[in-house]
Formats: structure tokens, sequence, C-alpha cells
């Protein structure tokens, strides 16, 4: 048993060993968005680094002992993010300089380069399924690791028409001032363009548990969330919200998905039906959810904004 601490702007990792009482530190880190990630089995730990020729660099740690078992020498200018493929290989990538994405196995050999990616944008890693999704907010590329082969591409649309086979709801207030969720039926649709606000131009993407769907949000709407259907590389909803989205997140357990703008209200979308839930305290007034996180056995959401949450139990 251990307990992993960051430094202070993320400088370096400290390993604490519970049983021992020893003091491991790993390295120097390299700050980005996936600083050091977990194999899916647990057995290894990896981290992106600066080496001492100015090099970017992952290190493989054993995590039964701390020790190092490999370091990869990366095929790209700036490493923007890493994420395990599966236990045995690890995709990073670079979004800055190269545009590239890059797939190693554990022993350091590179199996694939996927490079000349225009205006990429976003890249997220489904472990379950063995896929990689990348964005350039225009359309999404789905790649299937264990073939390296590219299942398909598909556009992002700015306008529904009868041709699209997708369900469409919209956000609304209601006479009582009330947000609630409508089906739009009429076609053609145009997706609602959001006022960018500076602190939010983010690009959100992220499969389900199981890999089965994927939801992204694109810098040109960030009012929008859209669900894809990855076998099919198809978009099967599209949600528009009166504010923008401020967080999404998938349950660990089943393909529910929920969805925060910052309102007293948040939406929850399944394969099979889709809700909303307030978040109104007992006698108090309602406050606004910013951010949200499932528990691991996925049963129950907390919601949370700066000094106040609520937890829902989402399936009684």
């Amino acid at each position: 048993m251990s307990v992993i601490a960051l430094s202070a702007n993320n400088v370096c990792l400290v390993v604490w060993c519970l049983i021992n009482r020893a003091i491991i530190k790993l390295g120097t880190l390299k700050p980005v968005n996936s600083i050091f990630k977990f194999s899916p089995n647990g057995s290894w730990l990896s981290l992106t680094e600066v080496s001492s020729l100015g090099r970017h660099v992952i290190r493989v740690y054993s995590c039964s002992n701390w020790t190092l078992v490999q370091t990869i020498e990366c095929e790209v200018t700036n490493i923007s993010g890493l994420s395990w493929v599966d236990d045995g290989s690890i995709a990073y990538w670079d979004t800055l300089f190269s545009r590239k994405v890059c797939i190693s196995l554990l022993c350091g050999t590179h199996i694939a380069k996927f490079e000349n990616i225009p205006s990429l944008e976003k890249i997220d890693v489904s472990v379950s399924g063995g896929l990689i999704a990348m964005s350039n907010g225009k359309e999404i590329q789905i790649i299937n690791v264990p073939t390296l082969r590219v299942l398909g591409k598909a556009p992002i649309l700015q306008c529904i028409d009868d041709s699209v086979n997708i369900v469409v709801y919209r956000e609304v207030l209601n006479l009582e001032c009330v947000l609630q969720y409508e089906t739009v039926n009429s076609r053609p649709y145009v997706v609602g363009k959001q006022k960018h606000e500076k602190e939010q131009l983010i690009h959100k993407m992220s499969f389900s548990y199981d890999g089965t769907f994927l939801s992204t949000v694109v810098s040109s709407s960030l009012s929008s969330v859209w669900i894809w259907d990855v076998k099919k590389v198809a978009p099967v909803c599209l949600i528009t919200f009166i504010n923008n989205v401020t967080d999404l997140k998938w349950c660990s357990t089943s393909n529910h998905l929920a969805v925060a703008t910052g309102s007293d209200s948040i939406f929850i979308w399944s394969p099979t039906d889709s809700l909303s839930h307030s978040l109104e305290w007992t006698n108090q007034k309602a406050f606004p959810g910013k951010h949200l996180q499932w528990s691991d056995p996925g049963n129950l959401l907390l919601v949370y904004s700066k000094g106040c949450y609520k937890i829902l139990s989402i399936f009684n």
C-alpha cells in the first residue's frame, strides 16, 4: 500500500510506502494534461519527463517495488498527453507542434504513428474498447488499436437535415421559468452557437465506460453535446443547452452521461431514455452545478461548484 503525492507545480512525484515507510521520488515531471497514468491492471505507472538531453520520454515504473522498468523515447516534438491503451501499450500525442499520435509497446517498440492531422484539438482513449478518438473540431476519427485501422471519419454537422437519423434535445425555459427538455422534430435544425467566454474555450471528448459511445463538445458550439455511436462512427443524439457546458462525465458502470452547465439542474442521457435532476436543497435555494463526479459503483453522482455540493442517487 502506498500514497502518491505531487509537489508544488507538479514538479516531481513522490511515493510513500505505508508498509516500510520508504519515500521514493520518481523523476522530474513534464506538466501535461496526463502527468501520470496507471495501467488498466494497476501493475505499471507511466510518467512524462524531459531527459537530460532535452528529449521528451515516458518512464514506466513497476507498482510492486517502484523501480524503473522501461524508458520510451517519444517521437513527438512536445508531449501534450498520454494514456494506456491496454496493459501492454501506451498512446501519446502532440497537439501543439507535430500534431501526431503515436503508440508504443511497453517494451519501447513503436508500433504505430498517425501524422499530419490538421488542427488536432482533442484525443481520448477507450481502454476497454482498444480505441482512440481524435477530433479537430470539424470531424472525428476513430482508430482500432489492435488492428491499427481507422474505423471511420465523420463530420461534426452545423445543420441537421432529414438525411441524418439523430435525436435532438433542446433545453428551454417553461412559463414558470423552470428548465426542461424537449425533443426537436423539425428539420433542418441549425446547431446553435453559444457566445464564447474566454475561460471556457474548451473541447471535451470522452468514451463511455465500454467504448460503445463517444461524447464531444467542440469549441464552435460550447452549448451543444454530441453523442456518437462508435461502431457506426455516426451521431445518434444532439443535446443543445441554454448555457455553455461546464462538465460532462460518463458513468463508470453503465452508458449514462451526466452534463452540467452551471444551472440548477443537470441532464442525464442514456441510450434508452433521458431525464433531468433538480439540484434544489431542502428548504434552501438551488445552486449552480458546474462539476460532476460519479462514484465507482456508478449509483451516486456528486454535483458541486464553489462552496456547495450535492450527492444524487441516480439508480434507486
